[in-house]
């Protein structure tokens, strides 16, 4: 069952930048999506679109099957900013109290879900903590149970990993996996990482303002057919060994890459052991997959 759909949009900035031509895109309820792109493929835009920031120039969203200009739709989303958002000489309580007063809350509904959140996201020892002493970290875990205060049939996430150390980052994807407990809700995370919606129940990739790839991320990565190979080198030799077999042959120095067909892979390797010192080989991943849709490298 779809809980929104994008139908036919277009959109260009006032600049006369365009950047969508008849975007159609849907969303079923309880799906975690992970939208993903390099920088100036339309992600920021989109999610201006979808959180009412921008109107289409023509087409149309819908939530539940009407259109998201009825004032309702805010209130069935939970959003999630780039920047933090919170006020960092208020108190973490205080943020969430006040974000639960402006969707009118009663005042013990507000205290009780404060402390399931803070229970939930691990920071129910922070709470009486002003904001400007959380490390990053604990600022996006507020930030996100911040959007969920008012139990949002949907949450939007722009980067929400955007300065985070490795750790935080980590972290998200622990966070995805609290979300995904609560299958009511449906999360739609833009994101420019690929490892970071490698755990999501669907991918969708966007390259120059058009949906180039959509599906489940293992599906999209099991469609290639192909290792990639990497070794150093003792001879020459290997080249003249691997012609014939190997895809995009690449050589620096002493080190050589290429892609073997996966039911290749033993002969390769058996083939090259003699001319190598050492190799290495990995499986495709969705790096590869916008590379295989796009003809560019994600960057």
């Amino acid at each position: 069952m779809s809980i929104f759909s994008i139908n036919n949009v277009s959109f260009s900035y006032p600049n006369g930048t365009h950047v969508f031509s008849s975007l159609d895109l849907e969303v079923s309820k309880g799906e975690i999506v992970g939208v993903l792109g390099p920088n100036g493929s339309g992600k920021s835009t989109l999610f201006g679109l979808l959180t009412k920031q921008m109107m289409p120039t023509s087409g149309q969203i819908l939530c539940e099957g009407q259109p998201i200009e009825n004032s309702k739709y805010m209130l069935d989303v939970g959003c999630v900013f780039q920047s933090i958002s919170l006020d960092p000489l208020l108190t973490v309580f205080e943020n969430l109290w006040l974000q639960g007063v402006l969707y009118e809350i009663p005042s013990l509904e507000i205290k009780k879900r404060i402390e399931a959140l803070a229970t939930q996201f691990q920071f129910d020892l922070m709470l009486s903590r002003r904001v400007k002493y959380l490390s990053g970290g604990y600022a996006r875990r507020v930030e996100i149970a911040k959007s969920l205060i008012h139990q949002p049939k949907i949450i939007l996430l722009d980067e929400p990993s955007t300065g985070l150390d490795p750790k935080s980052r980590l972290d998200l994807f622990q966070w995805i996996e609290l979300i995904k407990t609560r299958r009511d809700i449906t999360v739609v995370w833009i994101s420019h990482y690929t490892d970071e919606v490698q755990k999501m129940d669907r991918v969708v990739m966007l390259h120059e303002g058009k949906i180039v790839c959509d599906g489940k991320p293992h599906e999209l990565v099991n469609q290639l057919s192909y290792f990639h190979v990497q070794a150093k080198m003792k001879s020459d030799h290997v080249i003249d060994a691997i012609e014939g077999i190997a895809q995009d042959i690449a050589l620096q120095g002493d080190r050589l890459s290429f892609r073997i067909e996966k039911d290749q892979l033993h002969q390769s390797l058996t083939t090259i052991i003699p001319h190598v010192e050492f190799f290495m080989y990995r499986e495709p991943n969705l790096e590869d997959v916008y590379l295989e849709k796009t003809g560019v490298y994600f960057s």
